[in-house]
């Protein structure tokens, strides 16, 4: 991979999280970008076109059970995670990359990241914390000292 390459990204879901998630990706790519949002992704196909603040709709989830790409939670309710970890959880093609928003306090020498977590602004992670990879784990954590979140 080309290191100086912007990527596309895929953001499962399209509600507030989903914008939230965007504008995250926009604030990490201020100075050097990594990652360029590609739009939304449904679990309708007739959702496919519209468009949600700065985004769209470009793919259901059907369409990524065999893409290539590097995509991201954007879903806030526990069910629509838990049939995203069923269907697209285990695409052996997707990229689940972490996305730590600038603000977030933490250091990579206590805290430790499976793949797929967001982490929003204004978070603080102290010490001795171990986080779970998404889509197979919940989406909302708010992890304390000394903690697992599987």
């Amino acid at each position: 991979m080309n290191a100086n390459r912007v990527r596309d990204l895929f953001i499962f879901g399209a509600g507030g999280h989903a914008r939230e998630v965007a504008q995250l990706v926009e604030a990490l790519s201020a100075g050097s970008p990594m990652y360029a949002v590609r739009g939304f992704v449904e679990s309708d196909a007739a959702s496919i076109g519209r468009r949600i603040g700065r985004h769209r709709v470009v793919a259901c989830d059907a369409d990524m059970s065999d893409r290539e790409a590097v995509a991201v939670l954007g879903l806030g309710f526990p069910a629509a995670i838990r049939r995203l970890a069923e269907t697209a959880g285990g695409a052996a093609r997707l990229e689940w990359p972490n996305l730590l928003h600038p603000s977030v306090i933490w250091s990579s020498d206590a805290v430790t990241f499976g793949r797929g977590n967001v982490v929003c602004a204004g978070a603080i992670l102290t010490t001795d914390i171990r986080i779970g990879s998404v889509p197979q784990n919940r989406l909302f954590r708010y992890p304390q000292a000394h903690c697992s979140c599987p």
